[in-house]
């Protein structure tokens, strides 16, 4: 996933006007850290594949470690007939989460 997500180009990636808003003004993260972090996945900690609406697309729940008390969750799906990536959402996270995804863990 780690290969996957930095070769994304950024004409592929996909952000809805009111995901941004949401992303920025509910959960007050700016989306330039999150496009930082899907570009750059170093802090990368963990994956889960998700339930996806229709049957031709990847959903994926990234959890990406910024310290070691901050954690970032990032959903974003896959359109495999578009060629294209769509940001879901995006929040801050704690270790409860951390715990339920690595029950089920991907490997990167």
């Amino acid at each position: 996933m780690e290969k996957f997500l930095r070769n994304i180009d950024p004409d592929r990636l996909k952000i809805n006007s009111r995901i941004r808003t949401k992303i920025e003004r509910k959960h007050n993260i700016n989306i330039a850290e999150v496009l930082q972090n899907l570009r750059n996945p170093d802090l990368l900690a963990g994956l889960s594949r998700q339930s996806s609406k229709k049957p031709h697309d990847e959903t994926y729940g990234l959890l990406f470690e910024l310290t070691k008390r901050k954690r970032l969750f990032i959903v974003i799906t896959y359109k495999t007939l578009e060629n294209k990536i769509y940001l879901v959402t995006a929040f801050k996270t704690t270790k409860k989460a951390k715990k339920m995804l690595m029950k089920n863990p991907l490997r990167r």
